[in-house]
């Protein structure tokens, strides 16, 4: 019997985070038979325990021999995402990332930016061109009171009118230090995460996260800029709501 097979025959046993894993290992098959365990662990927010107490409720004696017998069925059955090229996989990371992004979500983000005292967008590695991007493409709307923080950015004069948006797909490693101190300044700005992950391991020290879902992968192929993509898409929806926004707000003052 096959691991697909297998975790069927075994789902009504699941506990609440036995469905979760099952869930992740239906969406991304190649990942939990191929991907290092720290990696999984970093990128679905499952502990160890969590992943080794799965492995052993299906009948084997850790999740380093799940994997392995999960490589070999995926060998002897590819995947139908497999299939897909990647032009598609990245077509349907967008189309994920703009299910997220709703009217209601838009207008209340854009809404808080534009009366916000200053915004602060910060990110670090991959996560860093997002922030610049939107940073850039609001100062070019006309926006002004817009900062990109430094990747060493410590000593900032926040004030609890400002709005501080962290770009940051799976762990926050790289930024948890400014987060850190962006939580505990003496006038804590409005803060908002957006990541991939729904259990991002900072996520406590925000007022909202706006989590993305992934797209799956496309046979062993590593989407290196499903993250990016599903970040574009937000900032895209945001500016063309700001763009509207100060379009209409200048009609009313010229009238």
């Amino acid at each position: 019997m096959d691991i697909f097979s297998l975790m069927e025959s075994k789902k009504d046993s699941f506990s609440k985070t036995d469905r979760l894993i099952y869930n992740s290992v239906n969406k991304f098959p190649d990942e939990f038979a191929s991907a290092s365990l720290n990696n999984i662990i970093e990128h679905r927010g499952f502990s160890q325990p969590s992943l080794t107490r799965f492995a052993k409720k299906l009948g084997f004696s850790g999740f380093n021999e799940f994997q392995y017998q999960f490589r070999r069925d995926l060998l002897e059955t590819p995947s139908p995402e497999s299939s897909k090229s990647r032009p598609d996989i990245y077509a349907d990371e967008l189309r994920l990332a703009d299910q997220v992004l709703t009217d209601e979500l838009l207008e209340a983000f854009t809404e808080r930016l534009l009366s916000s005292t200053a915004m602060y967008c910060y990110g670090t590695s991959l996560s860093r061109m997002p922030g610049e991007f939107l940073a850039e493409s609001l100062r070019i709307l006309g926006v002004r009171n817009i900062q990109s923080l430094p990747a060493d950015a410590l000593a900032v004069p926040y004030q609890n009118t400002d709005l501080y948006l962290c770009f940051s797909a799976h762990s926050g490693h790289y930024c948890a230090e400014s987060v850190s101190n962006m939580a505990k300044a003496a006038h804590k700005p409005y803060a908002v995460l957006v990541t991939m992950n729904p259990k991002h391991p900072l996520r406590s020290k925000f007022d909202q996260i706006i989590v993305f879902p992934e797209a799956p992968s496309s046979g062993n192929a590593r989407m290196i800029l499903n993250d990016t993509m599903a970040f574009m898409m937000f900032i895209d929806r945001v500016t063309n709501l700001i763009s509207v926004k100060l379009s209409q707000k200048s009609s009313m003052e010229n009238e």
